[in-house]
């Protein structure tokens, strides 16, 4: 464990991770799309998240049993509201893959990827300017605006 937690201190570690991550949302994404072809949006969506509930309780099974005593004692610190926070955001994101499975009937890939790119440029930027209250000068207002004009410009 001390040999991962010194791969993930340096910091081409994050740079290598979200390269590879977006790679591999582009290939999830073309196979998702795929897949729409073959079964509806609700079943694609029931089918990865059975997958991913699975694969998590597998990695749960298996690791130690220090790490089982963390998990039920990191369980027992949340409160009841931080519970319903949970699962308030759980109801969201699985509606959010569903119309997101049912856009993806309908646009490209491309379409969707670019859109989901330029809208996450701009509200990044505006949450950066919230939580880091950084001063919002023109550079940096140029900047957004010219990677917002640039994502639109490759759905051309």
């Amino acid at each position: 464990m001390k040999e991962l937690g010194n791969i993930l201190k340096n910091n081409n570690t994050i740079i290598v991770y979200y390269l590879l991550l977006s790679s591999l949302s582009w290939l999830a994404i073309c196979n998702a799309k795929y897949m729409l072809s073959k079964i509806n949006p609700l079943t694609l969506v029931f089918i990865t998240s059975i997958l991913n509930f699975s694969f998590l309780l597998f990695i749960i099974i298996y690791s130690s049993t220090n790490s089982k005593k963390n998990i039920l004692s990191d369980l027992k610190k949340i409160t009841s509201k931080e519970y319903l926070i949970f699962i308030g955001f759980a109801i969201i994101f699985s509606c959010s893959k569903i119309f997101s499975s049912n856009l993806l009937t309908l646009y490209d890939v491309q379409t969707v990827k670019i859109y989901s790119f330029i809208i996450t440029v701009l509200v990044s930027g505006l949450a950066l300017y919230i939580l880091e209250k950084k001063k919002l000068n023109i550079n940096r207002i140029i900047g957004f605006i010219i990677m917002a004009i640039g994502g639109y410009m490759f759905t051309f």
